[in-house]
C-alpha cells in the first residue's frame, strides 16, 4: 500500500506544471523523503505517515507530509500553493489539513503541509 500511495503523490506532484515551473530542477525537484544536493534552492520532499487504528472498526488513517523548500519565505509559499493544487486536482487526496511555515539549522525556509489520503 505505502509504495502505491507514494508512485501516486510522486506522479500527481510531477506531473502539475503550475509546481515544477517553481522547482529549480522541474519535475526532478520533486523528490520521496530527501532531496539530492543538485536539486538548487527550491524543492519539494514528501513522505507517507500511517496513523494506524484509533478504535475498533475505524479505518486507519493515510497522510501525506510535504516540505517545499526555498531561499525566501514568498517563494516557499508560492511552491506550497502549488502543491495544494495539485493535489486538489487528484482524486487521491480527501483533505488538506494543515500547513506551517518553518526554519531549518542551515537557514532554509520551508512550508510544512499535512494531507489526508483516500482510502
Amino acid at each position: 500500500m505505502l509504495v502505491q500511495i507514494s508512485s501516486l503523490v510522486n506522479a500527481d506532484l510531477r506531473s502539475f506544471s503550475g509546481l515544477t515551473d517553481l522547482l529549480t530542477q522541474g519535475v526532478n525537484g520533486v523528490r520521496p523523503l530527501i532531496a539530492e544536493a543538485d536539486d538548487g534552492d527550491s524543492f519539494v520532499v514528501y513522505y507517507i505517515k500511517y496513523e494506524g487504528k484509533i478504535t475498533k472498526g475505524v479505518a486507519g488513517q493515510y497522510q501525506l507530509i510535504t516540505q517545499s523548500w526555498a531561499t525566501s519565505y514568498d517563494v516557499s509559499l508560492a511552491i506550497a500553493d502549488q502543491v495544494a493544487e495539485a493535489l486538489s486536482a487528484s482524486d487521491n487526496y480527501s483533505d488538506y489539513v494543515s500547513a506551517a511555515s518553518k526554519f531549518s539549522e542551515q537557514g532554509i525556509i520551508y512550508t510544512e503541509q499535512i494531507f489526508n489520503l483516500k482510502q
